[in-house]
C-alpha cells in the first residue's frame, strides 16, 4: 500500500503554504484559504488550493454550501473547470465523512471513527486505506491507500485528505 504523509500547522485555520513531497519526489504545494464571504466562524470555511508541480495544473476544492443539517458541499476544479464534487452526509448527528466523486479518479469516501485511524473506503464501502494524525506542535497527517485504487498519491489526493481533516469540527 502506498503511504502518504505531510506536515501542517496544529491550528487548522492556518493559511500557511505547505510543500508536498512523496518520499523524495516533489509533488507541489497546497494551502487552505478562507472565502471573503464566509459567515460565522471561519472554522467551517474549508477551501484548499493545490499546485501540481509535475503537470503545472492548479486544483481548487471550494466550499459551495454548509449547513449543520444539510451538510457540506465542495466543488472540485482543475484549471478553473469543474471536475467533481465532495459531499458530507445530511444529518446533525452523522459522523464526519466526505464522499469524493471526481472525473478520472476512483470514487472514495473518508469516514471518521471515534477511536483509532479513520477509514478510507471505496464505492462499495470496502476499506482501502486509513488516515490518522499526530498531536504534536506541527501535526503530521498520514496514512495509506491501496495501490489498486491509487498507485501513487497525487497532489489532488493530498487536497482531499486536507479537506477531510480541516472539515472536522475540531480543526
Amino acid at each position: 500500500m502506498p503511504v502518504f504523509s505531510y506536515s501542517a500547522p496544529t491550528v487548522g485555520k492556518s493559511e500557511k503554504l505547505l510543500e508536498i513531497e512523496d518520499g523524495y519526489k516533489y509533488l507541489g504545494t497546497m494551502r487552505r484559504y478562507f472565502s471573503k464571504n464566509s459567515r460565522g466562524s471561519p472554522i467551517y470555511d474549508v477551501n484548499v488550493y493545490m499546485y501540481d508541480a509535475a503537470g503545472g495544473d492548479k486544483y481548487v476544492i471550494e466550499q459551495l454550501d454548509f449547513g449543520m443539517v444539510r451538510g457540506y458541499t465542495w466543488g472540485v476544479y482543475k484549471n478553473d473547470a469543474e471536475i467533481g464534487k465532495i459531499r458530507t452526509p445530511r444529518g446533525l448527528f452523522k459522523n464526519h465523512r466526505i464522499d469524493v466523486r471526481v472525473n478520472d479518479y476512483p470514487g472514495i469516501s473518508i469516514k471518521a471513527k471515534t477511536r483509532g485511524k479513520h477509514l478510507i473506503l471505496d464505492e462499495n464501502e470496502n476499506k482501502i486505506g486509513e488516515t490518522s494524525t499526530t498531536n504534536s506542535i506541527n501535526k503530521v497527517y498520514q496514512g495509506e491507500i491501496s495501490a489498486l485504487v491509487l498507485p501513487e498519491p497525487d497532489i489532488l489526493f493530498y487536497g482531499v485528505i486536507h479537506t477531510f481533516w480541516c472539515g472536522m469540527k475540531r480543526n
